[in-house]
């Protein structure tokens, strides 16, 4: 794992917020705001893999929704298809997503690369099963950490606004 990613989701990562700066804790909040947009941005891919890898199962085993040959023709509808949501509904706090954990990058393009995808209709029943086996295993692991992630923003966010409360800080001092 990503050292920086292990160091958030260690425990002391969110102990004794009240004892730091201000700008400390919203450097905390940052981090785990930068991690969590790289993690989402990892399920999506792992999820679009996950689509287009079920869809051309389904095609092998003569499952009607599985459309055409054309694996490019079908992309549009598997990629549009809904998904069960089993994460939190929030927004991205941000769009740039600069911290990816490279490891985990990493396993995605073991399981099954771009090269992979654009050539399924070679890869055998075992092989593709097995990148699916994988990539569903990837995705429970970014979901949890992703998790632990939410978890760890709305403690250091909450003592951002306790502060604000208190009148520890003052919203005047962001505008200096």
């Amino acid at each position: 794992m990503d050292s920086q990613l292990s160091l958030v989701l260690s425990p002391g990562y969110i102990e004794d917020l009240d004892g730091l700066p201000m700008e400390d804790v919203r450097a905390r909040r940052t981090i785990c705001q930068r991690l969590e947009a790289g993690h989402s941005l990892m399920r999506r891919i792992i999820q679009g893999r996950l689509d287009i890898l079920g869809n051309e199962l389904g095609r092998r085993q003569g499952a009607e929704t599985a459309g055409e040959d054309d694996l490019i023709g079908r992309l549009p509808e598997i990629l549009s298809e809904p998904r069960a949501a089993n994460s939190p509904g929030r927004p991205p706090s941000t769009m740039e997503p600069e911290l990816i954990d490279d490891e985990l990058a990493a396993k995605v393009e073991a399981a099954i690369s771009p090269q992979d995808l654009s050539s399924l209709a070679d890869m055998d029943d075992a092989k593709l099963a097995a990148a699916s086996d994988t990539l569903a295993r990837l995705e429970q692991q970014v979901s949890e950490q992703r998790r632990m992630l939410h978890e760890r923003i709305d403690v250091v966010q909450a003592e951002v606004m306790r502060r604000y409360r208190s009148g520890e800080v003052s919203v005047d001092s962001l505008l200096q």
